[in-house]
This record gives structure tokens, sequence and C-alpha cells, in this order.
């Protein structure tokens, strides 16, 4: 299936710095701390106990689009899309974007910037189905690397939108699950995007930062977003492409204090917050989308 053209990649020059060695493979159980980053302000040490090796890290080496670090494709590029809506999808400001085509084996492909796959820790415990993958039970998809690319572009703008079309199971048995989160542990995050056990969405920046409405996803396919703006530092959260009641005011931003680690999704770093469902894309965007940007988003729909 078509997939956005991966013409960025090029221009933003990734540079992968190993420092340790690679996860382990297919075995992302019991995540704990993580390895420290060049210049990245992990802590080296393990944050519940466990062996976790170091991680590796990306790093942008150009401007993207022209517009510094945000690395998001240029609005005038033709997109993929048959001619569809999904074509018409927002693309400035867009640096990390899983469209779950693959239908098959234990890894998602970013289309936006290569290296960043998503590894399945059990592949037995995922299934894939036309443009989407489901977990069918507790386990997680992880980055191999700190996903700087998102960090930095988010750091230097101060805002971030995270978008994800899902299709959730009818109940979910924990609080606070993941269904995307760049996190060293439960507490030490930067953003997570979840549901609770009745599948009211919830979203937060930093730990203890969050909000929460009773808004509720039903057991079918939903368009779910996040933002956080720099003009008024508040968290907001979408839903099938209308803003849901309630904003969260004086978020910390992004430049502030943000580490650089993985992005885990289905689950938190530390594999005690599963989500369960489907998910047919997940994007990252360095600023915030505006209400009619989201709202095209969500005409455009989850699949190519």
């Amino acid at each position: 299936m078509p997939n956005l053209r991966r013409g960025v990649a090029a221009a933003l020059g990734l540079t992968l710095i190993a420092y340790g060695a690679a996860f382990v493979a297919c075995g992302f159980d019991g995540i704990g701390g993580l390895g420290s980053v060049a210049g990245g302000g992990l802590d080296g040490g393990a944050h519940d106990g466990s062996d976790l090796p170091d991680v590796l890290t990306s790093e942008d080496g150009g401007d993207g689009d022209g517009g510094g670090l945000d690395g998001g494709i240029d609005a005038s590029m033709t997109l993929d899309g048959g001619g569809t809506k999904y074509g018409l999808r927002v693309t400035s400001g867009l640096v990390a974007l899983y469209e779950f085509e693959e239908d098959g084996g234990g890894v998602a492909h970013d289309t936006e910037f290569a290296g960043l796959d998503l590894v399945a820790s059990d592949p037995a415990k995922i299934a894939w189905k036309p443009h989407a993958l489901t977990f069918t039970g507790d386990t997680m998809l992880a980055t191999q690397l700190a996903i700087v690319k998102v960090v930095a572009a988010c750091e230097t703008t101060n805002e971030l939108t995270v978008e994800a079309w899902v299709e959730p199971a009818a109940s979910n048995g924990n609080s606070r699950t993941r269904i995307a989160t760049i996190a060293q542990d439960d507490t030490n995050l930067d953003f997570a995007l979840g549901v609770d056990a009745t599948n009211a969405i919830w979203g937060t920046v930093e730990g203890g930062n969050d909000l929460a409405p009773t808004d509720m996803l039903a057991p079918r396919l939903s368009h779910l977003v996040m933002t956080r703006t720099a003009s008024d530092a508040k968290l907001r959260l979408y839903l099938d492409g209308t803003q849901v009641t309630g904003e969260l005011s004086g978020t910390p931003a992004p430049g502030s204090s943000w580490a650089q680690a993985p992005l885990f999704v289905g689950n938190s770093s530390q594999s005690d917050r599963p989500w369960r469902g489907s998910i047919h894309l997940l994007a990252f965007y360095s600023r915030a989308l505006t209400p009619a940007e989201i709202a095209t988003n969500h005409g455009a729909g989850a699949d190519p």
C-alpha cells in the first residue's frame, strides 16, 4: 500500500551514535533504566532493578523542510494516496509516522525517517490485519533507538502533536494504559497518550501533568489527538476531529526537561501499562496542529 514519501530522510542526515549494546532481540519485558546518551540526560541507572542494555540514539543532521529541527515534509510536496482523502493529510512539522502496513512480522517501520522502526517484544502477542496491528496480549512495540529526532524537534518549538487512529478493545484492565509514550520509566516520561480501564482517554506531558476528561473511546475505529501549544502552555485532547471538554494549563515546556528515550507503543517502558486494541496510524508533529488541521487529518481517514 502507498505510504507518504520518504524523501525527507536524506535531508535529515541521520547519524546513529552507538553507546553500548543493542536491546536484547525481541525481549523488552521488564524494561528499566536506560544508559546515558551523549548530551542526552539519561542517568544510566536501572529504575526498576532490571537489566537493560544501553540504547542507541539518532540525531538530526539537517533542516528537513527548512524549518529547523522539525524535519517536516514541505507542504508543497506531492503526497501518495491514490487520489483518496488520505493524501490530504497535514505534513508540515511531521517528524515521525507509523502506518502499520507491513501485514506481517514483528517490526513496524517509520515511513518518515529510516532507522527508527518499532520492534515487538513478543511477536506472538501481536497480529496483523489490513492496515493495522493488533495487540492480542500484554506486550509492546519499542524503538531500539532513543527517538532523538522527535524530542529535539519538540524541544526547539516547545510544541507537540501526537495523533493515533485506534480501535480499542471493549475494556482495558489497567489504569493509565499507554497507546504511545516516550519515557525512561513510569514517572520519568516526556509524554504519554492512552486510556484508562474503562477506555476513558487521557494524556500527559511529563509525569503528573495529566489531562483526563470523561470522554471514552468506543470499541470502534477512532481518531485521538493530543496537542501542547507554546503560546499558552495548554494540553488539549481531540476525539474524532473535535476537542473534548477541558484543557490543562501551565504544562511544562518540552525544552525544559525532556530526556532522550525510546518510543514505546502499546505499553509503558516498564511493561506494566499494557493497552489492548488495534492501531492503524501513529504520527508525531513538532508543532501543535490547529483544530482545522486536526479536522483535516480526521477527514483524511486512517488508512492509505
